[in-house]
């Protein structure tokens, strides 16, 4: 009976996506005025097959309309509306051959006047409200420019409401478009603001920075460096009339939770997600070398975990070995058991618990706790953290010792809450410290449920057991640091919404929702927020100095005859490590492999002259396993000639194979006999195609080729 259900619902949803829009008419007003909605604005194939949807957004309908082509490959169009017309988002899929990587056709200032064009035809009223953010990078390994709008009130940006697009960089068809929009919002007008100074003075004193290790890996092997980075995460500011430290709610930590804490669960699937899952028998294997505990005795430690409540009526549904991370000389047992419902009961039982398998140590568990609407909370946060602070103190007291109270996971997210100051919930967090200061990625946390008083949920984050911590004795100045942080990253005025712990937890973006509007300071957006504690300089999130994404501006082209092709490559992102491109000199294997790679389809790292023997390795297995190189020619330190270059380079185009026929080639270059046999069809093909191009008549195919040349021929390369 099921299945023949199911089989008459899809023959409704077929024919429905076959009749006129009048016969919407009877069945949902609304559905028609969505489709109409859309029709008016955007062309959309009358043979594409037609799937509505809707959900609840703050008490108001929101469709998503979805039309494709029968196979869904050839081309899919996607339109979300409000119940009162609304464009919210619209995304067009095409299939495009990207096989060949040229000049996009349009120039990103060209892209730009097409997205501004887009935007004051579905939704016009917003356009003057917008500024874009500047974004003057561009990179061949995506075929559409993106552009990010933030609204701005009276010239103070509102970072909570933006306008997202992406413009095909050949055709200038806008791909996507996405708006998160408040409407009925009052903004406070900036009169009786304090000043910078004053605004400065008070982040310092009520803010502030703090010192803390940070750590990247090299390997296998974990490297901790010391950072500035402000206290509190950026839901804190300075209000900008009183001066005072305030908390502000924010839609966009959703289901992560605040002060960057996920749920024990969520962090558990997501670390079992990113790895490798082992066989039972390489399971077998590990345990056997590594002298790693059994399954059994790592459900037997679970079981013994009195908060979980692991019953007999609790299954084991599911259980993995995998390498911990970040450090991944430990392996960690994941668990996770359920148990049926009550007959008559729909709610869902479960529980997890992750177990070292080594030292058969607890590293998190979590059981879910379903509530009653009538249910209240009979403890405060101040009973449920002393309730916290005697289990941790009890389950892991050596590591609970050398941990302080993280302020921030007092911003907890209360999964059940029906009105303010009614939270079911508690979450509180411990970071380690060692020399004194904290280590955030180490943390111990608990969770409390504030209704039946019981310990729900444990995280322990902690790794580096054996690593070196450098000293803090020689480290910046904390003056030093704010001016830093106040010359590189600035403290900024800004628009941001207060919104009740309710109303954050109704609505997903927030749109339409009441709030209240403050005006504050607080740090700019858009670099990471952690200075090196002995230089001042900000670093990126893998410990390096941080680099903004634009064009590489060199100091020592302007009057070089082959600067327009430089910078031009240099526009799209192929470039190399500056300040000087020095365009005389010859040029190396490794830079010519980088200039040649950032035409390609790699997403490896940006590799530089000053990049990991890793990461340059990772480009030539890249490169090799692309065909252009072979194995035996890898040599990055070596000149390249003018005759491998070409070799490279149609190689990458996949015309080695026709390059490599004997007898059919001719070349104009009155020195191609000085060429090596087998590379000549190479040279011809370049010839004929424009990539390489002699001089007096004559190639050079063993002279050395210049970084300039190597751009002009990589240039000429990307214009046939």
């Amino acid at each position: 009976m099921k299945k023949k259900i199911a089989l008459l619902l899809t023959v409704i949803m077929l024919f429905a996506a076959m009749i006129p829009l009048q016969a919407f008419a009877a069945e949902d007003k609304g559905l028609e005025k969505a489709i109409t909605a859309a029709r008016e604005k955007f062309s959309i194939p009358a043979n594409y097959i037609f799937t509505p949807e809707s959900y609840i957004d703050n008490g108001k309908k929101v469709w998503n309309l979805n039309w494709s082509s029968k196979t869904g490959e050839d081309g899919r169009i996607s339109v979300t509306v409000s119940e009162d017309g609304a464009i919210l988002g619209y995304d067009k899929y095409v299939p495009v051959d990207h096989s060949k990587r040229r000049f996009p056709k349009l120039s990103r200032q060209e892209a730009e006047v097409k997205a501004e064009e887009f935007i004051k035809n579905v939704n016009p009223s917003v356009l003057s409200q917008l500024k874009l953010q500047e974004n003057n990078y561009s990179s061949f390994k995506e075929y559409s420019y993106y552009f990010n709008y933030v609204r701005t009130v009276k010239g103070i940006p509102f970072y909570q409401n933006n306008v997202n697009l992406s413009v095909d960089t050949d055709t200038g068809e806008v791909r996507s478009y996405y708006i998160n929009w408040s409407d009925e919002l009052a903004f406070p007008g900036a009169g009786k603001k304090i000043d910078m100074d004053a605004a400065k003075k008070a982040y310092v004193d009520k803010l502030g920075l703090k010192l803390v290790y940070r750590y990247t890996s090299e390997g296998e092997k974990l490297k901790f460096y010391s950072v500035y980075t402000p206290k509190y995460s950026d839901i804190f500011a300075i209000d900008a009339f009183t001066g005072e430290k305030i908390q502000l709610n924010d839609m966009y930590y959703g289901a992560f939770g605040r002060g960057g804490e996920y749920d024990t669960a969520t962090k558990e699937a997501a670390m079992v997600a990113g790895e490798v899952q082992l066989t039972p028998d390489e399971i077998n294997a590990v345990q056997d070398m590594s002298g790693l505990i059994s399954q059994e005795k790592a459900v037997e430690t679970a079981k013994g975990i009195k908060p979980l409540k692991l019953t007999d009526e609790y299954k084991l549904t599911n259980a993995n070995l995998s390498k911990s991370w970040p450090d991944r000389q430990q392996y960690i047992w994941y668990l996770k058991f359920t148990k049926n419902s009550e007959k008559g009961n729909e709610r869902y039982y479960y529980a997890s618990a992750s177990i070292n398998a080594k030292t058969g140590e607890i590293i998190s568990f979590d059981r879910n706790v379903p509530y009653n609407e009538a249910d209240k909370a009979k403890y405060s946060k101040d009973d449920a953290k002393k309730a916290v602070e005697k289990f941790l103190g009890e389950l892991a007291p050596e590591k609970f010792k050398q941990t302080e109270y993280n302020e921030d996971s007092e911003i907890y997210y209360p999964v059940y809450k029906e009105a303010d100051n009614d939270a079911k919930e508690f979450s509180f967090s411990y970071t380690r410290k060692v020399n004194g200061i904290q280590i955030p990625d180490n943390s111990i946390s608990a969770g409390y449920d504030a209704v039946n008083g019981e310990i729900t949920r444990f995280n322990m984050s902690w790794f580096g057991a054996n690593s070196d911590f450098p000293g803090v004795s020689n480290v910046l100045s904390t003056d030093k640091a704010y001016e830093r942080l106040f010359a590189d990253i600035g403290l900024e005025l800004q628009y941001k919404a207060q919104y009740s712990e309710v109303d954050y937890l109704k609505s997903s973006m927030p749109r339409n929702t009441n709030a209240e509007v403050k005006l504050i300071y607080s740090l700019k957006l858009g670099k990471p927020q952690y200075l090196d504690s002995r230089t001042g300089d900000i670093l990126d999130y893998d410990g390096k100095k941080f680099k903004e994404n634009k064009p590489v501006e060199y100091t020592d082209i302007d009057t070089h005859a082959n600067k327009k092709e430089i910078m031009v490559l240099s526009e799209y992102g192929v470039s190399l490590q500056g300040p000087e491109f020095k365009p005389d000199s010859s040029i190396t294997q490794l830079d010519f492999m980088t200039l040649l790679c950032k035409t390609l389809n790699y997403h490896g790292a940006n590799v530089t002259s000053d990049s990991s023997s890793a990461d340059i390795d990772a480009m030539y297995s890249f490169l090799i396993r692309e065909g252009v190189l072979k194995k035996s020619e890898k040599a990055p330190k070596s000149a390249v000639s003018k005759e491998d270059g070409v070799k490279y380079i149609i190689r990458a185009m996949k015309y080695d194979r026709v390059a490599e026929l004997k007898g059919i080639f001719k070349s104009s270059f009155k020195d191609i006999d000085k060429a090596s046999a087998d590379l000549i069809g190479y040279i011809a093909i370049a010839e004929g195609m424009g990539i390489a191009k002699g001089s007096d008549g004559n190639f050079g195919p063993k002279g050395l080729l210049t970084r300039a040349q190597a751009a002009v021929m990589i240039y000429n390369y990307l214009m046939a």
